[in-house]
């Protein structure tokens, strides 16, 4: 069975993501203003990343957003939150790389970032939920 390679553009500013759409991208993968590893990329407002969803909605392109720092204790109402927000706008998958994510986002697909680190099976299995 042969598969189609798939596109996967990153977005740090919205102008990235124009320029993303313009060269035909099949997907984006961006960050909002919190929880985002890419601290100096320009990232995306709340605003900015529904926009972005519809825009690349509109053109069949996938969006996934990461979600991909550490969630501390003390973070877990915000991120619930993020994670909330990134669903409701149809944001088409997670990227994680904290298994917290597993637990609490149903809606979206969730991807690992490579900075995932899985050293124990019963983490291992803890995706498959």
């Amino acid at each position: 069975m042969a598969h189609k390679a798939e596109i996967l553009a990153p977005c740090g500013s919205f102008e990235a993501l124009e320029a993303a759409l313009r060269s035909g991208c099949d997907a984006v993968y961006l960050g909002g203003e919190k929880f985002s590893a890419r601290q100096n990329a320009a990232n995306f407002t709340d605003e900015q990343l529904k926009e972005a969803v519809r825009l690349c909605h509109l053109r069949g392109v996938k969006v996934y957003q990461a979600i991909n720092t550490v969630v501390f204790d003390e973070q877990l109402e915000e991120c619930k939150k993020a994670v909330k927000f990134a669903a409701g706008i149809g944001v088409d998958g997670l990227i994680t790389q904290d298994l917290t994510l597993v637990k609490i986002c149903r809606e979206c697909c969730i991807h690992f970032s490579i900075s995932c680190v899985l050293t124990a099976l019963r983490k291992v299995l803890l995706t498959r939920l």
